[in-house]
């Protein structure tokens, strides 16, 4: 019966485990994509084409971060981008410039729980896994 319990236990902290490394790379990934965004070329932007290629830049930095053994590039990891608390691809040209906040959220949604028993505990075999970091957008000056 005790041998039962720890090797429950056990399970259970590697699960845990995981799910902290698939937490600490996605934090790595947010990181990575505020970092660009405040440092990117902002200032050449002068289109709403412009803004949503420079979004798109941001999602493919944080998303090019880590391969394995967490992907990324997968379905169920969403990046999402906002500048001054908007969504990124909504925002013209002059919203974008020097002092503004970005942040950037790197979430998974259904992580997978390999304990049986664990899903049974929490209610779920998944768990939503979600970082944010927010950074200063450093060029250009606003207009």
């Amino acid at each position: 019966l005790s041998l039962v319990l720890l090797l429950t236990l056990l399970a259970g902290l590697v699960d845990l485990g995981r799910a902290f490394f698939t937490f600490i790379a996605l934090r790595d990934a947010a990181q990575e994509g505020a970092s660009y965004a405040s440092v990117a070329e902002s200032d050449t932007l002068t289109t709403s084409n412009d803004v949503a290629s420079y979004c798109s830049a941001i999602e493919a930095r944080a998303r090019a971060t880590s391969s394995n053994p967490v992907d990324l590039s997968s379905g169920d990891i969403n990046v999402e981008t906002l500048i001054n608390g908007n969504d990124c691809t909504s925002l013209s040209a002059a919203n974008v410039c020097m002092g503004g906040a970005v942040t950037v959220r790197v979430s998974h949604q259904s992580f997978p729980l390999t304990m049986p028993f664990l899903g049974t505990i929490l209610g779920s075999q998944t768990l939503p896994l979600s970082a944010v970091v927010v950074d200063t957008i450093l060029t250009p000056a606003c207009q």
